[in-house]
C-alpha cells in the first residue's frame, strides 16, 4: 500500500518536469504590431477619455509588449527649477 502515494508522487514530479522542457512561447498578432500612441480611453466600466494624458504601447508580433502612460487626468508636475528634488521627482513619477 504504500507503493501508491510514491508511484503518485513521481508520476506527478515527471509531468511537472516534462512540462517545464516545453518553452511557452507568446502568441503574437501582425496586425497589433508597432507602436500605439493613446488617444482616448474607454475604463471598463464604459467611461470614455477622449483627451486622455499621454500614452505609449509597443506591440511586437512575437507577443511582446511595453506600456506607459499617465493614469491621472491632470499633467505631470513639473521642475521648479533646472535640477529636481527628490520630491519634485517622486511627485512626477507617481502618476505613471
Amino acid at each position: 500500500m504504500r507503493a501508491a502515494p510514491v508511484l503518485t508522487a513521481f508520476v506527478v514530479l515527471c509531468t511537472a518536469l516534462l512540462g517545464a522542457l516545453h518553452p511557452v512561447e507568446a502568441q503574437g498578432s501582425p496586425e497589433l504590431a508597432g507602436g500605439w500612441i493613446v488617444a482616448s480611453w474607454i475604463s471598463a466600466d464604459g467611461e470614455v477619455n477622449a483627451e486622455p494624458q499621454r500614452g505609449l504601447f509597443l506591440f511586437t508580433a512575437s507577443g511582446n509588449y511595453s506600456m506607459m502612460y499617465v493614469t491621472g487626468d491632470e499633467p505631470r508636475a513639473a521642475s521648479a527649477g533646472e535640477e529636481m528634488t527628490d520630491q519634485e521627482t517622486l511627485a512626477a513619477y507617481r502618476s505613471f
